[in-house]
């Protein structure tokens, strides 16, 4: 029996190169390499899913008459002149940039616009009437009218610096909550106080005079003096002990603690 010949890795990659592409020509390509081409994870050729096509809304274009109107609303409404790439563009492209041109030089040429040329910029703006100026009269309306109300914008605003300062203040004091709570806690004080002074009304507790206070007040006095001069004592006392054993004795181990009544 004969045995197949040796695979290389070379033949291997032609294999599966032909395997791929349902041509398996290789004259090594025997029952065994076909089994254990089996074995070897083979990229698939299936097409991924196209992708898809993300719907864009488009803005109906206007033509014709639409087309002229739209512009001449727009320029009589803003009143002030525009290139026809801004016109398109604050139409939202309802009209072209080319429809644009195109209506704006027709629209310049028969006197429905006038048109301003710098270098190569145009720009185009209604016509405006030179007879249309306000008379002195209504001037001298208008700018009374200024004053009045510049006098009015300045009260206005001294009313709302006031506000705006009364409000801040209602706004600092405590809410209705906060006052119920301050008021139970007050009554809680209250109560306390009262359950206190009671027995002294009642004359079960006998008042102490001032005299008894005094000599009570004298008496505490004479004893946090002696107990602050017992406490230096001492103090010298162990810093002594500690050097006659050579200094490095811990305070600490040495002192005796104790607490005195009469201390404030």
């Amino acid at each position: 029996m004969m045995h197949p010949k040796k695979i290389t890795n070379l033949q291997i990659t032609i294999d599966i190169i032909n395997f791929t592409t349902k041509k398996l020509i290789s004259p090594f390509s025997s029952d065994i390499g076909i089994r254990n081409l089996a074995y070897i994870k083979l990229p698939s050729h299936d097409k991924m899913p196209p992708k898809k096509a993300v719907d864009k809304k488009e803005v109906p274009k206007a033509k014709g008459d639409e087309a002229v109107e739209m512009i001449l609303d727009y320029l009589q409404k803003q009143n002030r002149p525009y290139s026809a790439t801004d016109i398109s563009a604050n139409l939202h492209n309802a009209v072209t940039k080319a429809n644009a041109v195109k209506l704006l030089k027709e629209l310049s040429d028969n006197g429905d616009l006038v048109v301003c040329i710098s270098g190569k910029q145009m720009v185009y703006h209604t016509p405006q009437d030179p007879d249309d100026f306000a008379s002195p009269e209504e001037i001298a309306a208008m700018k009374t009218l200024v004053e009045v109300m510049k006098e009015r914008t300045s009260t206005l605003k001294a009313e709302l610096k006031s506000l705006q300062v009364t409000l801040q203040n209602l706004r600092s004091m405590p809410t209705a909550d906060d006052l119920k709570s301050e008021v139970g806690t007050l009554q809680r004080e209250v109560t306390d106080l009262r359950s206190r002074l009671e027995p002294l009304r009642s004359g079960d507790v006998k008042p102490i005079s001032a005299e008894e206070k005094q000599k009570v007040q004298m008496e505490a006095k004479k004893m946090q003096g002696l107990w602050i001069a017992r406490k230096r004592w001492s103090k010298e006392f162990f810093e002594a002990v500690a050097d006659g054993l050579g200094g490095d004795v811990n305070l600490k181990d040495l002192k005796v603690s104790y607490t005195h009544p009469f201390i404030v």
